[in-house]
C-alpha cells in the first residue's frame, strides 16, 4: 500500500520557499516522514501480539526522493495480515491443506490448525490513518510557511 499525494499550487509553494530564501527540500522531506511516522502510529497498535516481534518490527525507512515506507520485512507478516488456510483471506491465494502439524518449541508439543483467520493490521491502519498522515504533512507545511 502506499499514499501518493497530489498537490496543486505546488509550484507556488516551492516559489515561495526560493523567496524566503529556503532550501524547500529538507522542509518537504521532514513534512512528509512525519506523516509516515503517523501512519505507524496508526498501524502498530492494530498488530496482534504473541512475543511482541512483529509490532515491534513495524517501521518508517526513508525509500527515495520525498519518499517513506511503513512496514515490515519479518517473513511471515504476510500470514497475519491476509490469514493462512481456508481460514484466510479469500482474495490472495493459500494453501488448500484442510489442515498441517508443526512442532511448537515454545508450547512443546504438536499444534495441528487449518488456518488463522485475516488481521488485515497494515490495510487497517492505512486506512484508519491515511487523511491524519496528509494532515500531519499539511500541518508541517503551514508551520514552516507561516
Amino acid at each position: 500500500m502506499e499514499i501518493d499525494i497530489q498537490c496543486e499550487g505546488i509550484e507556488r509553494l516551492l516559489g515561495r520557499f526560493q523567496q524566503m530564501g529556503l532550501n524547500s527540500e529538507p522542509f518537504l522531506d521532514r513534512a512528509v516522514e512525519k506523516g509516515a511516522y503517523r501512519l505507524q502510529a496508526e498501524i502498530k497498535p492494530l498488530v496482534p501480539v504473541d512475543e511482541g516481534t512483529l509490532r515491534n518490527s513495524i517501521s518508517v525507512e526513508k525509500t527515495g526522493h520525498l519518499q517513506y515506507s511503513v512496514g515490515t520485512n519479518l517473513e511471515y507478516a504476510p500470514y497475519v495480515e491476509y490469514g493462512t488456510g481456508k481460514l484466510g483471506d479469500p482474495s490472495v491465494p493459500h494453501t488448500e491443506k484442510p489442515y498441517w502439524r508443526y512442532f511448537s518449541d515454545k508450547l512443546g508439543h504438536w499444534v495441528t490448525t487449518s488456518g488463522q483467520p485475516a488481521k488485515h493490521f497494515m490495510h487497517n491502519g492505512f486506512e484508519n490513518g491515511k487523511d491524519e498522515a496528509v494532515e500531519t504533512v499539511r500541518k508541517e507545511l503551514l508551520k514552516w510557511l507561516t
